[in-house]
């Protein structure tokens, strides 16, 4: 989609009403930027020393082997059931 042109220009102000957003999105996004950080902070925290989990100082996420969660016997039962309801 073109963001430029008298089509734009036309349907620009309905459209960013419609979906609340500013004209100027620098300060919208910063502020997502920065929620998403703490968020991701939270998470890599929340994982614990012993999963062997990081955050470096860019923000990446470094994990060695993080253990899978088993699937719990009622997911199973659910999985075995939908697939015999589902078309080949």
């Amino acid at each position: 989609m073109r963001t430029d042109g008298p089509a734009w220009e036309t349907a620009k102000r309905p459209a960013l009403g419609a979906l609340q957003l500013p004209e100027q999105p620098e300060e919208l996004l910063a502020a997502h930027a920065r929620d998403l950080d703490v968020a991701w902070r939270n998470v890599a925290a929340g994982l614990g020393s012993a999963e062997e989990v990081r955050l470096d100082a860019d923000g990446r996420l470094h994990a060695a082997a993080i253990r899978a969660v088993p699937d719990p016997p009622s997911l199973i039962d659910l999985r075995r059931r939908l697939e015999v309801m589902l078309p080949p």
